[in-house]
C-alpha cells in the first residue's frame, strides 16, 4: 500500500486531480454504445445509482457495449475518489457489470482485455503508473466476482504486461502464471533501469504480482508448491540486484525494490 500511495503522490502530479474527473466521464460517455446521461443535474451518488438501475435492466448486449460496461465499472471505481460516501455504490455498480456475459470464445475474452488495457494504459513514467494502479484497483475486485469477470480482469492484466513490456503474449495452453513467467524472463531489465524506465519496471512486477496473488491461479499450476513458487522468488531477486545496480538510484527505485521484496515473499505462502 506504501508503495502504491508513493506512485501517485510524487511532486510532479500535484497539479493533476486524484482519480478520473467528470471530464473523462464524458469523454468516456461521448464515444461509447452507453446512453449519455446530464452529468451536472445529477449528484455523483444519483449518477451511480442511474448507472446501476439501467445495467441491472439490461437483458441482452453486443460484444462492444459488454466492454463499454466493464470500462464504465473500472472507470467509476476512480470517479471522483474523494466523494467516500459513494464506495457502497461503487460495488453495487461493478457487481451489476459483472452480472453481464455473453457466451464468448478464449480470442474474444483476450481482445476484451486489449481493448480495456489500451483504452486505460496511456502515457508514459509515473502518468502511466497512475493509470495502472487505478486501473488495478478495480482488477482486484473484478478478479473476486465471478469466473467470467476473473477472466477478464486476468486477460486485462496479460495485456498491460506485454503492452509495457514489449513481449508477445505466447498464446499457448500453458497456466497463465507460467505464461507470463516466460514473458517476464525475455525483459531486459538491466536495460530498463540503465534507460530510466523504472516507472514501467514497478508496472511489470506489479501485474506479475496480481497474477502469481489469484489462488485460483495458484491451482491451476500443478508445480506451483514444489517448483514454481521458488523459480519465480529466485528469478526476482536477480531482478532485484539489478535495480539496486541502476547509475540513477533514486526514491522510484527505492519504492520498486520494496515492491519486488514484497511480491517475492508472497511467493512463499
Amino acid at each position: 500500500m506504501l508503495a502504491e500511495q508513493c506512485a501517485v503522490d510524487q511532486p510532479e502530479k500535484k497539479t493533476r486531480q486524484l482519480g478520473y474527473t467528470e471530464d473523462d466521464l464524458k469523454s468516456f460517455l461521448a464515444s461509447s454504445t452507453i446512453k449519455s446521461v446530464d452529468l451536472v443535474a445529477h449528484s455523483t451518488a444519483q449518477l451511480f445509482q442511474r448507472f446501476i438501475d439501467a445495467t441491472f435492466e439490461i437483458e441482452e448486449l453486443t460484444l462492444a457495449e459488454l466492454i463499454d460496461h466493464y470500462h464504465l465499472g473500472i472507470l467509476m471505481q476512480s470517479y471522483k475518489p474523494l466523494d467516500t460516501d459513494c464506495m457502497g455504490y461503487r460495488s453495487e455498480l461493478l457487481d451489476a457489470v459483472c452480472k453481464l456475459s455473453i457466451d464468448l470464445p478464449p480470442d474474444c475474452i483476450e481482445y476484451i482485455g486489449t481493448v480495456l488495457c489500451d483504452r486505460f494504459v496511456i502515457g508514459t513514467g509515473m502518468e502511466r503508473v497512475e493509470r495502472v494502479v487505478q486501473m488495478q484497483r478495480a482488477l482486484t475486485m473484478l478478479i473476486i466476482k465471478n469466473d467470467f469477470s476473473r477472466q477478464i480482469a486476468m486477460s486485462i492484466l496479460l495485456a498491460i504486461f506485454a503492452k509495457v513490456s514489449g513481449m508477445p503474449r505466447n498464446n499457448t495452453n500453458i497456466n497463465i502464471i507460467s505464461e507470463v513467467f516466460e514473458m517476464v524472463k525475455l525483459i531486459d531489465w538491466m536495460q530498463l533501469s540503465i534507460t530510466g524506465n523504472v516507472a514501467d519496471v514497478f508496472i511489470l512486477v506489479r501485474c506479475f504480482s496480481l497474477i502469481i496473488n489469484s489462488q485460483h491461479n495458484r491451482q491451476a499450476d500443478a508445480e506451483w508448491n514444489s517448483e514454481t513458487s521458488s523459480k519465480i522468488q529466485e528469478y526476482f531477486m536477480l531482478v532485484l540486484r539489478t535495480v539496486r545496480s541502476s547509475p540513477n538510484y533514486g526514491f522510484f527505485e527505492m519504492m520498486v525494490e520494496c515492491y519486488i521484496c514484497g511480491a517475492s515473499s508472497c511467493t512463499r505462502k
